[in-house]
């Protein structure tokens, strides 16, 4: 996502050990409320819980939530 110019969010449990080359901005994950509002989409990472409160709120405000798998199609 970066190499075509697009900015890329991080909302993490734990922020400060995150690989943060990787992304435009990086939120703790009390802070997904706002990260949302950033967000044209979302990607699921396998580990998260499909309950995650992060997700229920992304599917409220109508923000797609795409795989890992789904991005590659999209994107590439």
């Amino acid at each position: 996502l970066l190499s075509l110019g697009r900015e890329t969010i991080l909302v993490d449990k734990n922020p400060d050990q995150s690989n943060k080359m990787d992304f435009t901005k990086v939120f703790a994950e009390s802070d997904g409320e706002t990260a949302l509002s950033l967000c044209d989409f979302l990607i699921k990472s396998p580990g998260i819980s499909p309950n995650h409160p992060i997700l229920s709120l992304a599917k409220q405000r109508g923000i797609p939530i795409l795989s890992e798998i789904a991005l590659g199609r999209v994107f590439y």
